[in-house]
């Protein structure tokens, strides 16, 4: 997978150098061969910031800092595929949402490991109860997602609330739950402050982002990364969706012999009454 990676804390960036490190994340097979002036057009930044930022990730100069990503990154195979449709005759199709799509498919799957998978999946089987918060079209996957579990007899709830009311929920928590946030662009105050209160009080956290300085995993948080577009672009959840779908089958070969128990029971019970309510 080709891959360059920044250590300095997110909260340390400017509004501005948030927007450069996206575009580099997002670009990063061709960010080497841009020059500081194309960049800063491609951006509307000026170069003395890109200059700044450069330095502040700890290179002498934005040149020093593409050598270092041209060493770090390879051709992946999702760049191989990635080129393919590219090289195709696609005339106007490829600027359909539909193609666009496909792109961020391949950059979603670039971004996932198992070891990933495995943390998320190890994390919501052992879970007493489930968490999800959401607000805003985010409410759609996680409603999914919620969906899914439950078939398998999983203890999980929606969390949607706002205001004052968000506490109530909050005091409910264990270190024995787990919490899932679905924290997309300009992450909302509520997910921000339920992932604050999370930590402190060490409740286990999946976390779905769509911007790549809010997607590194840390202590106690297992991170995916859903690519969606620019800030700017028109944003879909058909990436989150497909991540979603993934992470349950995966789940569900590593469930335990009597949660797969419920899900027989359940296509027992669908097709005692499909002559009532068609499957």
């Amino acid at each position: 997978m080709a891959t360059h990676t920044f250590t300095i804390p997110k909260d340390s960036l400017t509004k501005s150098q948030l927007v450069i490190l996206e575009y580099i994340y997002s670009n990063i097979e061709t960010i080497p061969f841009l020059s500081i002036t194309e960049l800063s057009n491609e951006l509307g930044i000026s170069d003395a910031t890109i200059t700044r930022f450069s330095k502040k990730v700890g290179y002498p100069s934005f040149k020093e800092m593409k050598m270092a990503i041209f060493s770090d990154i390879q051709v992946s195979p999702a760049k191989k595929l990635q080129n393919s449709f590219e090289e195709g005759d696609l005339n106007a199709k490829d600027n359909l949402l539909i193609f666009k799509e496909i792109q961020h498919l391949i950059e979603t799957v670039s971004h996932l490991d198992m070891q990933t998978l495995n943390q998320a999946i190890h994390l919501l089987l052992k879970a007493k109860k489930i968490y999800v918060f959401a607000k805003g079209a985010a409410k759609s996957p996680a409603d999914l997602l919620v969906f899914r579990l439950n078939r398998f007899d999983l203890d999980i709830q929606l969390v949607t609330a706002s205001g004052s009311e968000l506490f109530e929920k909050l005091n409910n928590l264990s270190q024995e739950d787990a919490i899932v946030l679905f924290g997309f662009g300009s992450v909302p105050r509520e997910i921000k402050l339920v992932e604050d209160y999370g930590k402190k009080i060490k409740v286990p956290i999946l976390s779905f982002a769509d911007r790549h300085y809010n997607s590194t995993s840390e202590e106690g948080v297992t991170t995916f990364f859903v690519a969606r577009g620019l800030p700017d672009d028109y944003h879909s959840m058909t990436s989150v969706v497909a991540l979603i779908d993934t992470l349950i089958v995966e789940m569900a070969k590593q469930m335990p012999e009597e949660k797969k128990q419920q899900l027989e029971n359940l296509f027992s019970l669908k097709e005692e009454y499909k002559h009532t309510i068609p499957r």
